[in-house]
């Protein structure tokens, strides 16, 4: 970030020498992730983020303002527990739309169960559940 007349800005003014500072231009977190596995065989999985971009016009050098947004996003679909690979497959059904491309397929190790507690591991990221 550079300051330009007590202006925040990502770019430097042409013909300037510009050392920026690093600065947080955004939050990012997962507020919540509900996932709920039916005895018949569909889930759902529904995640609520909180995403809070600089505020620009709002901003000031040395003091950035955020604008809060909250987007809320559910998967629906099937799934299966494979207990010997101890592996919980889900397929997607991405927005009920027609053909073949409209769903995702996903494998999730089990790490582990214990109690009404248990976590999965997909290729990116760890996932820990609560039964209610």
């Amino acid at each position: 970030m550079y300051c330009v007349n007590n202006t925040p800005t990502t770019n430097c003014p042409n013909g300037q020498f510009c050392d920026g500072q690093r600065m947080l231009l955004y939050v990012y977190k997962l507020e919540t992730d509900e996932l709920v596995l039916s005895s018949n065989g569909t889930f759902t999985r529904t995640e609520s983020y909180k995403y809070a971009p600089v505020d620009w016009a709002a901003s000031a050098c040395g003091a950035l303002a955020y604008k809060n947004s909250n987007t809320t996003r559910q998967e629906t679909g099937g799934w299966s527990y494979d207990a010997t690979t101890k592996s919980l497959y889900t397929i997607i059904d991405n927005n009920g739309g027609p053909g073949l491309e409209t769903f995702t397929y996903r494998k999730n190790e089990v790490l582990e169960t214990k109690g009404n507690q248990f976590i999965l591991k997909d290729e990116y990221n760890t996932f820990e559940y609560t039964k209610k």
